[in-house]
């Protein structure tokens, strides 16, 4: 879905090291997504920090976040084009 102009929040604006991708958190009522290059990932129930980020790169092509859902902490890795959850 792509990004809404109707958030509640936004935050942790990142960039890939190439500077070709842009990636951040964004609230909706009491859940929140990942935008990435301006297309909402699955929502959840929050994001969760790692180090002063909740979403980082550690490759052009790999975007990393914790998020919870239902009490469940899940470790997210997306490779641009696809998404694996870990």
């Amino acid at each position: 879905m792509a990004a809404r102009e109707n958030y509640n929040a936004i935050g942790g604006i990142v960039f890939s090291p190439d500077s070709k991708h842009v990636a951040y958190w964004a609230r909706i009522g009491n859940k929140e997504c990942v935008v990435l290059d301006g297309q909402e990932g699955k929502y959840y129930d929050v994001y969760r920090f790692i180090g002063d980020e909740r979403v980082f790169f550690d490759f052009s092509e790999n975007i990393h976040y914790f998020a919870v859902q239902k009490g469940k902490l899940y470790f997210i890795e997306e490779t641009i084009g696809k998404n694996t959850k870990k």
